[in-house]
């Protein structure tokens, strides 16, 4: 067996390919998440770049709920995380455990992933920071006026807003259930898929069943089936009988 196939078939088995290696790699008969995943454990950027170019998912978590990017941050591969970040993997995702890329980093004591993820979080920040403001803004005009007279459907958008400005932000994941459950008790059409998505992302899989069945029976139309199908938020669902259920009705 030669050192490629040992870390081929023992995904404990961690170490920096060679140039050589890497071609090798590149040529085998491999799914490109399993060549994504490969490149995230050995630090081959090489290696991430082709899966990328054969279709790997960036934000695809595997049986333990683990995305790329955490796979990267754990084994502390710093080549690769910034071309995860360029092609937009989610800083926010947490696993089975309600483990974010930032406790990863921290836990393993990896400083140089954490500067990389600082840096991303930044961006985020600025990029966002115009929603945060226009969804105060509407939530300051909408509670000037006489409760009858507020428009409940623009004061559910923008406590979803302000939900993702603080979700994205990976900060005080408390405020975002309260911002998306209230959007859901203004306005049930409009909040239902977001918080819907929030739940089940973040570990509350039944709570989210039962809000999907309510938006497939009204027909509310919140997103295309296929959306639904790709969606990495509903990890946790797929595969139960009442997923499929759903995307019959769907």
């Amino acid at each position: 067996m030669t050192a490629v196939e040992s870390l081929l078939k023992n995904p404990q088995l961690t170490r920096t390919l060679s140039e050589e290696e890497e071609l090798s790699v590149r040529e085998k008969e491999m799914s490109p998440q399993s060549l994504m995943l490969l490149g995230c454990r050995t630090d081959s950027d090489l290696l991430v770049k082709t899966a990328l170019e054969r279709g790997a998912l960036v934000n695809k978590r595997d049986h333990e709920s683990w995305t790329p990017l955490m796979h990267a941050v754990y084994y502390d591969s710093h080549r690769v995380i910034p071309r995860l970040l360029r092609n937009h993997a989610m800083l926010h995702i947490r696993d089975d455990d309600g483990e974010s890329v930032f406790t990863i980093a921290r836990t393993m004591g990896s400083n140089d992933a954490l500067d990389e993820l600082d840096k991303a979080l930044s961006k985020s920040r600025l990029k966002h920071i115009g929603l945060f403001i226009h969804a105060l803004e509407t939530l300051y005009k909408e509670k000037g006026k006489e409760e009858k007279l507020r428009n409940k459907s623009a004061m559910a958008l923008a406590y979803i807003d302000l939900g993702y400005a603080w979700w994205i932000s990976e900060e005080k994941i408390e405020r975002v259930f309260r911002y998306f459950s209230r959007a859901y008790a203004l306005s049930p059409r409009t909040g239902a898929f977001p918080y819907a998505s929030l739940l089940a992302a973040m570990g509350y899989p039944d709570e989210s069943m039962t809000i999907l069945m309510l938006i497939a029976k009204r027909r509310w139309g919140a997103v295309k089936k296929t959306v639904m199908e790709k969606d990495e938020a509903f990890y946790s669902l797929r595969g139960s009988e009442e997923w499929k259920r759903l995307m019959r009705l769907w």
